[in-house]
């Protein structure tokens, strides 16, 4: 017999996983992209640079020239100078009249790139260098173990007039030269600090190592200025990184815990700034503020003639835009910062294989 009163069911539309996965993938999308709209880059875009070599690292200015290193050749913008040397240039420096170029040793040379000195050590390669109001030091750094030696020289005849070792570090320290060129700074990775003259007599000498905290990558900054030595290192044990202020005599005056690491550390009279993976924070009169944008992250800061530069990365897997943050004005460009100065009312930036002239008070 017929079945006249069978009940016909509707059937459920049903999405599968893999459908709803898609759906909510693109409404995420959609949504990331609209903010990512809303964030996007406004501003100048930073272009008509000069061409470099793409090994170039370092600029300078010296006698209203800008000069660069390439490999093993020191070079003016212009083309009108050049110089060229048997090991890769690691730094240079300008200081009044005079070029000084670390290599495998020192050379110096005047404004028509002659060489008028060169300074040499055996096993050893110079890693640094300060100057002084009537001489300067040489960081020398050995070729097979961890010795430093700190040699103190004329600025006038170039004679070494001071020597100073340091034997068979564990690891690389953290270590300055106040600005006396007779103080010498050094911050060792098992919390040893100690402030000692170039006669090798120690100031002072103690150790700043918190209970069950390994120190890890020593860093520090000192501004004789305001009297304040600022150290800061990792620590794997806490995940943090501690930051502790001192001052001339090696007393703590205040210590900050961060839970993210410090990219880099500098100080003006009055803040200390700190670049940390997420953003720019600011210690003033020891309260912190932190500067953040969305969609980007800091790339690098840096303070020149009391005018504080941020780089700020615009991360997203669209686009990668950095810009230049000065004096309210924003200048975007893509690339990595190699090297930045500020000459008066211009600021010279380094990206990749191209130099960028930008007024900075138009």
């Amino acid at each position: 017999m017929e079945d006249r009163f069978r009940i016909k069911r509707r059937k459920e539309f049903k999405l599968s996983y893999k459908t709803k996965g898609i759906i909510i993938f693109l409404s995420l999308l959609i949504v990331y992209l609209l903010l990512l709209f809303i964030f996007s880059p406004n501003g100048e875009v930073l272009k008509d640079g000069f061409d470099v070599p793409p090994l170039t690292s370092n600029i300078e200015i010296f006698n209203d020239k800008i000069v660069y290193s390439s490999s093993k050749t020191l070079y003016t913008m212009d083309n009108s100078l050049s110089i060229s040397f048997p090991y890769n240039i690691i730094d240079f420096k300008v200081y009044e009249d005079r070029i000084y170029i670390l290599s495998d040793h020192l050379t110096i040379i005047d404004s028509n790139f002659k060489i008028i000195k060169e300074i040499k050590k055996d096993g050893f390669f110079p890693q640094d260098i300060y100057f002084f109001d009537n001489d300067f030091c040489l960081r020398w750094d050995g070729v097979d173990k961890l010795k430093i030696i700190l040699s103190l020289y004329d600025i006038k005849n170039y004679k070494e007039l001071k020597k100073l070792s340091f034997d068979e570090f564990s690891f690389m320290p953290f270590m300055t030269i106040f600005d006396n060129g007779n103080k010498i700074l050094v911050f060792q990775n098992d919390g040893d600090i100690m402030l000692l003259n170039f006669s090798g007599e120690i100031i002072w000498q103690k150790n700043i190592r918190p209970e069950n905290i390994i120190v890890f990558d020593p860093h520090g900054v000192v501004n004789e200025e305001t009297g304040r030595i600022i150290l800061y290192w990792r620590s794997y044990a806490y995940n943090t990184n501690i930051i502790l202020i001192l001052n001339m005599e090696g007393e703590i005056l205040k210590r900050y815990d961060l839970k993210n690491n410090i990219n880099k550390l500098f100080s003006d009279e009055n803040n200390i700034y700190l670049i940390t993976n997420d953003d720019v924070e600011i210690i003033t009169s020891q309260v912190f503020h932190k500067e953040s944008i969305p969609f980007y992250k800091p790339a690098d800061s840096f303070f020149i003639d009391k005018n504080l530069i941020n780089i700020w990365e615009f991360v997203n897997f669209v686009s990668n835009y950095k810009f230049i943050m000065i004096n309210n004005k924003k200048i975007f460009f893509k690339g990595n910062v190699k090297d930045i100065l500020i000459d008066k009312d211009k600021l010279y930036i380094l990206i990749d294989s191209k130099i960028y002239n930008i007024n900075i008070y138009d």
